[in-house]
Parts: C-alpha cells; sequence; structure tokens
C-alpha cells in the first residue's frame, strides 16, 4: 500500500459530500496506471482508466455492509480522484459548493465604487453549461441577499448587480482568445463619474498589470448604485472548476477591502486571515490545496474478492471517466421537435412519430388521449428533417380529439406539414374549438386560396380572412401551419398563418374580436387532400401550447441545420444536463441537421466535423470540448531537452505510413462531396519513386452547405499528407526531472509538446509534436509519464505578424548559382509567383536549402531575374554545399488553415 510515498499521490473516494483519503488502503501489488486521452485516431478520446486494488479487510469498502462507515455513501459510479502536489497552494474549486471561501458582511464592503481582481486558472475560460460564479456578495434564497457577483458563462465574463431601487442589471465582456490559462481578471464599477455607471473589464499576468482592456466602457445612461446587502464575501461560489490563487476587493485604486493571498497559506488550512486582516472560511479541509487533480472518474462496480482463509479480502476496481457512463446508453436521443416542444408546456401534443402498424396517435404528455386518425399511412415521409417519420393523410382524411382544460389566455395551437399538391376541393386544414369570443376557429384550404374564419357561441360568423396562395409558398415544401390568440387590451388577436421550416419567416393575417381568447377544448382536421399519386398531406407535432410565441418550432423543425458546432455541443448538452466546458478558437464549422442518435454520437459529430478534441473534465465529472482553432500555430505548453533529465528511452521516431492519407472525399451527410487528392511529392498519390502510391479515405461530415466539403478535404489532406516522423510514444520520467512536473500538471490533450536538443540523427531542428493522451504510471518513489503524440507541424499555420508563420514565401524559386559551406550571400531565382519581398521591416526570415537552414538578413532588388540574398548559415548544424537549381522554400511555411 501507500503508507509513505514521497510524490504525494492522494487516491480519494467522495463518501457524500466530502472526499474521503483511502490512499493507504490501496495496494501497490501492480503500479497505479492513469490512462486517457485519444489512445487512435480520431477528435474522441476513450475513457480515461484508472485500475485500483483495495484493501477490504473487515468489508470496509462492501457497499451493502450495514457495518462499513461507507455504508449508504458508496456504490454504483462512486466519484474516485487521483491528486498529486506540484501546484502552489490554491483554492481548489471543484464545481461545487464544497469547495469555496467566505469571510463574513462588514459594512465597509458596501460601497459606490468597486475593483474585484482575482488571479485565477480555471479548467476552462468558457463554462458552458454552468455559470462559473468567482467572487460574490449573492444569496440566491432570498431577491433581498443579491448584491453583486462576478461569473464566467458562455465565453464572457459577467457583472451583475441588484441597484438601490431593486432593479438587477448586468454587463458582460468576451476575453481575449490570447489570454493564458493562468491570468488576473479584473472588474471595476464606477457609480459616481459623470453621474453615469461605468463598468469596465480588463485582465493581466499579474496583480500588478500591465492590465488590458476588453469590451466596451458600459456607461448606463442613470446611475445604479449597489444596493446594500448583508450577506458574505464568497470566493467561487458555485460552478467554478479549477484553481484560485488570489483574490483582491477595492473600493478604489488605493483602499484594498480584502486581499486573499492563497499562495502564502498552508495547505489543508479551514481558517485564513488575508491581509488586510479579515477572517476566512474554507468550506472544506481539502479547500485550500497544493494538489492538481490527474483523475476524476467514477467506479462503477465494487467486485468482493477474498482469500479461501479469508486472511486477505479485497477488491478491484476499474475507476473510469464519465466517458464510459454516456458511451453505455444505446437509446437515441428523440428527434429534435420531439425533444423541443415539451419545454413549452404543450397542454397537448402529439409527434405522429407513431409505428407503421400504429392506428392512433399516441401523447407523451399526461392525461391526454391519443389522437384519433382516418386516412393515414404511418411512418410513410421521413423527409421532415427535424422529425422522425411522420403519417401521410390520403384521400377522406381526418384527425381529432378533446384537449384537456387548460389555463385561460394566450394559446397556440400549431402543425409541421407538407402538401405537394393542392387538395381537389376545399380542405379543412385546422379546426379549433374554444372558450373563448370566438368559439370555434377554422382554417380551410383550396388550390389559390385559403380562409381563416372565427365563429362566435352561436355559430355566427365573427370574421372571416382569406389570402391568395402563390405558387409554391403553401405547397411542395415543409411549412408550419399555425392558429395563436392572444389578449390585446378588451380584444383577443386571432392570427392565422404558416411558417415555411427553412427560412421560418412567415405569412398570415390577424382578426380583432372584443372578449377574452379562452382555452382551447377540442383540434380536428377533415376533408379530401387528394389521393397518393401526387397529393395528400405529410404531417406531424400537432401542439396546443399555453402561449402565442410562435419561436417554439423555430430550428426544431429544420434539425437546427446552420447551427455552428459550438452552438450544437452547448444545446446538447444543456438539454440534457451534462457539464460541457469549452476551449475556444475563433470559431467552429456550421453543422447539418441533427439526427436521432445517442448524446455521445451527436457529440462526437460535432468534434469530427470540427476536428478538434473531445475529452473528459480532468477535474469534475464532466466533459470539455478544445475547439480546432486552438491547436493551430501554439507556443509549447511542455519543452523537453533531450540533453537534459526527464526524457527517458525509447525514444522512437517512426517514418511509415499508418496514418498517411493522400486521396481524401469528403462526404456531405445528405449532400454532395469533394475530393482532394496529393498528385506530386514524396507522399503523393505516384507510385514509388515519385511517390507513395495510393492511399485512400472517404468520410462522411455533418455540413450544412455543398461548398464546405471542398475545404475539408483539403484540410484533411494537409493532416494526412504531412511529410513528417511521428513519435507515437514519448516518455518522461518526472521522479528525475521534478522541475517538469508544474508543466506536466498543466498539460491538456491538443497541447502542444516540443522536443529540442535531439541527436543529429532524429532531427536537426526541434521537433513539435501534439500530446493526444497519455499513461502515467505511479509507484512510491517513482512517477513516469507515457505521452501519446501525433504530428504537430502541420498545425503551424500562418498567423498575422508572426514573427515565424507570418511571412510569406513565393511559390517556387532555386538557387541562380551553387552554393558552398561557408558562403553568405545567395542568389535565389523565382520560378512561380512573385518575387521575394526587399522590405526590411520582413527581415529576418528563415529558409531552407537541402536541408540546411539559413537566416536571411538582408534581400535584394530582382536584377534580371535573380536576387540576392545576405544570410547566416547553418542555424540547425547542418554544413553542406548546395547545387544550383536546389530549391529555396520558407523553412517554416505559412500555411493556411481551415
Amino acid at each position: 500500500m501507500f503508507p509513505n510515498d514521497p510524490l504525494g499521490l492522494r487516491i480519494e473516494l467522495k463518501t457524500g459530500t466530502a472526499w474521503t483519503d483511502i490512499t493507504g488502503d490501496v495496494y501497490t501489488r501492480d503500479p497505479i496506471t492513469h490512462t486517457r486521452g485519444l489512445r487512435n485516431a480520431g477528435t474522441s478520446a476513450d475513457p480515461a482508466s484508472v485500475p485500483l486494488t483495495i484493501n477490504n479487510k473487515g468489508g470496509k469498502y462492501s457497499p451493502r455492509n450495514p457495518e462499513s462507515p461507507y455504508y449508504g455513501l458508496i456504490g454504483r459510479n462512486t466519484p474516485v480522484r487521483l491528486t498529486v502536489p506540484g501546484a502552489p497552494v490554491h483554492l481548489a474549486a471543484d464545481g461545487t459548493p464544497d469547495a469555496q471561501l467566505s469571510t463574513p458582511y462588514t459594512a465597509d464592503l458596501t460601497t459606490d465604487t468597486l475593483d474585484v481582481r482575482v488571479d485565477m486558472e480555471p479548467q476552462s475560460w468558457d463554462a458552458t453549461t454552468s455559470q462559473q460564479h468567482i467572487v460574490s456578495m449573492w444569496d440566491d434564497s432570498d431577491p433581498a441577499l443579491r448584491g453583486w457577483e462576478i461569473y464566467l458563462y458562455a465565453g464572457y465574463l459577467y457583472l451583475v448587480w441588484t441597484a438601490v431601487d431593486g432593479a438587477v442589471w448586468n454587463y458582460g465582456a468576451i476575453p481575449p482568445a490570447a489570454m493564458p490559462r493562468r491570468a488576473v481578471l479584473r472588474v471595476t464599477a464606477d457609480v459616481t463619474v459623470d453621474g453615469l455607471t461605468h463598468v469596465r473589464m480588463f485582465w493581466a499576468p499579474s496583480m500588478d498589470g500591465p492590465w488590458t482592456r476588453f469590451g466596451r466602457d458600459a456607461a448606463f445612461s442613470f446611475p445604479t448604485p449597489f444596493r446594500p446587502t448583508v450577506v458574505p464575501l464568497v470566493v467561487s461560489r458555485r460552478g467554478l472548476t479549477g484553481a484560485v490563487y488570489r483574490a483582491q476587493v477595492r473600493s478604489s485604486e488605493d483602499a484594498i477591502l480584502a486581499d486573499l493571498d492563497l499562495t502564502a497559506a498552508q495547505p489543508g488550512a479551514t481558517s485564513l486571515t488575508d491581509e488586510t486582516g479579515r477572517t476566512w472560511t474554507a468550506s472544506t479541509a481539502t479547500a485550500v490545496t497544493d494538489r492538481w487533480p490527474r483523475f476524476v472518474g467514477e467506479v462503477s462496480s465494487w467486485p468482493q474478492r477474498w482469500t479461501p482463509g479469508e486472511h486477505d479480502v479485497w477488491t478491484s476496481v476499474e475507476a473510469a471517466g464519465v466517458l464510459r457512463r454516456y458511451g453505455q446508453g444505446v437509446k437515441a436521443l428523440d428527434s429534435p421537435l420531439r425533444r423541443r416542444i415539451p419545454s413549452g408546456s404543450p397542454v397537448a401534443y402529439w409527434p405522429m412519430e407513431d409505428g407503421r402498424e400504429a392506428t392512433q396517435a399516441y401523447s407523451p404528455i399526461p392525461r391526454v388521449q391519443p389522437l384519433i386518425l382516418a386516412g393515414a399511412s404511418m411512418a410513410a415521409d421521413d423527409t421532415l428533417a427535424g422529425s422522425l417519420p411522420v403519417p401521410v393523410f390520403s384521400g377522406i382524411a381526418s384527425f381529432g380529439q378533446q384537449v384537456p382544460r387548460g389555463a385561460d389566455g394566450a394559446w397556440m395551437v400549431s402543425y409541421v406539414y407538407r402538401m405537394d399538391a393542392p387538395p381537389p376541393g376545399k380542405f379543412r386544414a385546422l379546426d379549433v374549438q374554444t372558450t373563448g369570443v370566438a368559439r370555434r376557429l377554422t382554417l380551410d384550404v383550396a388550390s389559390d386560396r385559403y380562409w381563416f374564419t372565427g365563429y362566435g357561441a352561436q355559430g355566427q360568423q365573427l370574421f372571416q380572412l382569406y389570402y391568395t396562395i402563390r405558387n409554391g409558398d403553401f405547397f411542395q415544401t415543409w411549412n408550419r401551419l399555425e392558429i395563436t390568440a392572444r389578449l390585446r387590451g378588451a380584444q383577443t388577436e386571432y392570427h392565422h398563418g404558416w411558417i415555411p421550416v427553412e427560412n421560418a419567416v412567415g405569412t398570415g393575417n390577424e382578426a380583432y374580436i372584443t372578449g377574452a381568447p379562452g382555452h382551447v377544448t377540442s383540434v380536428a382536421m377533415s376533408g379530401n387532400v387528394g389521393d397518393t399519386g401526387g397529393g395528400g398531406i405529410s404531417l406531424g407535432h400537432l401542439a396546443v401550447l399555453p402561449s402565442a410565441d410562435t419561436s417554439l418550432y423555430d430550428r426544431a423543425d429544420s434539425a437546427y441545420a446552420g447551427e455552428s458546432v459550438r452552438t450544437r455541443m452547448t444545446r446538447l448538452a444543456l438539454e440534457e444536463g451534462v457539464p460541457l466546458s469549452f476551449e475556444r478558437g475563433f470559431g467552429t464549422p456550421q453543422m447539418g441537421g441533427q439526427t436521432a442518435d445517442t448524446l455521445l454520437t451527436l457529440l462526437q459529430s460535432g468534434a469530427e466535423t470540427d476536428g478538434g478534441r473531445l475529452t473528459e473534465d480532468p477535474a469534475r465529472i464532466g466533459l470539455r470540448y478544445r475547439e480546432r482553432a486552438t491547436l493551430y500555430t501554439q507556443e509549447p505548453a511542455l519543452v523537453l531537452d533531450y540533453q537534459a533529465p526527464g526524457l527517458a528511452p525509447p525514444l522512437e521516431p517512426v517514418d511509415d505510413d499508418q496514418d498517411v492519407r493522400n486521396d481524401i472525399t469528403v462526404q456531405r451527410a445528405g449532400g454532395s462531396s469533394a475530393r482532394a487528392v496529393l498528385d506530386a511529392g514524396p507522399l503523393s498519390v505516384q507510385d514509388p519513386p515519385a511517390g507513395i502510391g495510393r492511399y485512400d479515405e472517404s468520410v462522411t461530415l455533418s455540413l450544412y452547405r455543398d461548398d464546405q466539403p471542398a475545404d475539408h478535404a483539403a484540410w484533411r489532406l494537409h493532416l494526412g499528407a504531412w511529410d513528417g516522423a511521428r513519435y507515437p510514444a514519448v516518455k518522461v520520467l518526472l521522479h528525475k526531472a521534478p522541475h517538469l512536473i508544474p508543466a506536466v500538471l498543466r498539460l491538456h490533450e491538443g497541447d502542444l509538446l516540443r522536443l529540442v536538443n535531439l541527436p543529429g540523427w532524429i532531427s536537426r531542428e526541434p521537433v513539435d509534436l501534439i500530446v493526444e493522451g497519455w499513461t502515467e504510471t505511479l509507484l512510491p518513489r517513482r512517477w513516469e509519464i507515457t505521452l501519446v503524440c501525433s504530428p504537430g507541424g502541420p498545425w503551424m499555420t500562418a498567423v498575422a505578424d508572426h514573427p515565424v508563420y507570418g511571412k510569406a514565401g513565393t511559390d517556387g524559386s532555386e538557387l541562380a548559382s551553387a552554393l558552398t559551406t561557408t558562403a553568405t550571400t545567395v542568389r535565389v531565382r523565382t520560378t512561380d509567383g512573385p518575387t521575394w519581398t526587399t522590405d526590411p521591416a520582413e527581415t529576418p526570415v528563415d529558409i531552407a536549402i537541402g536541408g540546411e537552414t539559413m537566416r536571411v538578413t538582408a534581400i535584394g532588388e530582382p536584377v534580371s531575374g535573380v536576387q540576392t540574398c545576405t544570410v547566416a548559415r547553418s542555424l540547425n548544424g547542418v554544413v553542406k554545399s548546395h547545387a544550383a537549381s536546389s530549391s529555396v522554400a520558407l523553412a517554416h511555411p505559412a500555411i493556411a488553415s481551415l
């Protein structure tokens, strides 16, 4: 077991709301092995895993043992975490109120000016499915206790406050993408300048600045001073995941009200005195720590084992990341419309997604009877993007049913339909009966017009509106048909219309009748809709809703086609209550319609379309997504020097064809395709020795437009035909190189690893790798990590004004004359495209000739097509001569990203 581990590994179970240290009960007959990340090619990780063998003498870890101290506290999917020391002392926020610090209210904390500064390192600057509450004087339980709060949510930093008049105000701005993972956020609010309220936001690398503004200067048009609120000042109230190192609250630049510096605290402290003398209380003994989470997962089973004489009793468990649980489900999510419409609290709803043998339409709403149908062929039309197949009604057809009593007031009746041909006569598309001033409302359709009619309690006609149908707007496409009612003063506004699914811009008219709208009592459709040889009507998702808001169906009926990967994944996570954070880039592609599939499959589809990394959150039970754009042209998160301690054998670069793809077809799901082929070069489709032969691949992506596959195919070809060696595994011995531990602790999947000072026979240049995952082995006095890597070179793409990757070369250049080993003047001829720039501001620039890297310090004007360059030779240690016509190119070309 681990009684005296100098490396400080700690293994904890969450027993109830507290983390319990069980390190002393874990056997070390086998090392503790933690595996996580992408171990195969792709964009979605496998579940992380940590096998553990735990001493169970006395039945302490038997979930059904009533004499166990953990009885009722452990069982299926008990959270477990591994932590190691190596971080500065900090508040370890785990997303729950169980990790926070608070100090009691004092009168001086209520001020008309506010300057809050927080040195922090969240797991993500974008907590998409939950708010990360950073610093606050706020209590949700009572509106009178809601003062002010600073939090992160969906990529924005917000300040929210309650003014003296009880009004709640907020302002948010997006922190810049260039902000490092650890940074100081600063929010100021000044409610005395010019009688206005000014809110400003900044970030800095330290508490002392320099400060960089982001967002606009939010100047409210009238003063909104903070309301005095007698609540504690709290750091990490809830939702925050990561580390807080220091927090300051000031009333002005020089007036510090609270100054909590955790880096000077003792790990495990539950009471701290800050620089101003305030006493802070930690919610748990593990909140203030110098430890860093390596793994947070779940134990799904507790098998009990013992020797025949019961001399040894143990349980062998495998803690797994949450992807294991998310991957267990095989039930596809409901269709987008079936998921969306119930969120509007319908009084009645019939999806009509029933199977082919159904004779009536089921309702998922309690107390709602099945819809009675006639002339319906069930599950006959699967062309509505946001739905499973719906029925097609033909000939003399109808549906109808009573609607349970709902509250009087605004309402809407709506369904989605498609009629490819006009009906042979007048057809009653909708018949709604109510308790309102209009007791009956009908919508009748003919070949060239439709009528919207309202009738009173005695059957008298109250109004009739008609609309002339233009060719192609009412027929031959999926539309949404609706009737709504809402009170406008003493009158009820009755609206009718239809909204095309593709653009959500509808057509309709209104009538106004004095009286109340009441509530809907029944819905029906009836008439001759034509035969199946071109006539008929496909329809589904009939709903009676307690609101006249017509936006509920928007986007869901088109299966959210056109939303970005980030929006798709965020929405799905919110709908399913899955914690998901993002590392955001500059944007993600638009996706096609959402299919009916499992949650994990849909999330993985988004990752595959974007090309980022879907992984588990290392600090909480949840997921994180790293967008593709964050992988471009990174600074290295870890640098390993071959000549220094730490990097361990075997380091075995491989020049093989395992990941080579030089002929790629990208198919848009339900749309067109594009193909990208590498026709020339060492990895081209040409037969050896001109190339390596054809390595083809075809992928189907959820893309929105037919012009997207071409760009995606070209990018995948760039990745698949990168001419560089693979370094599938890089081993680091952390117990021999403790100086590397802080950087390793902060590694995320997708980070850049740089290998330097390699032997010349491996590489004359630093080698860049993308960390895709790792296997970490921990024993007393031994800690090693084997990083699973993919080539980082193809991700070093063009960045404007970048000193290395902000340079553009020619389309083709060669030596105009031979070059000796010592020459520092190079004559270059451009063979394709514009000549080399002569602007001194663009130098120095590195070029490569025959494997030798040179630094160009000056470039002359072309003379007879030849430019003379002054160079420094052998930057990478290669010393050689070069023949005339040898290729000249940028050593680090500016490659366009997707």
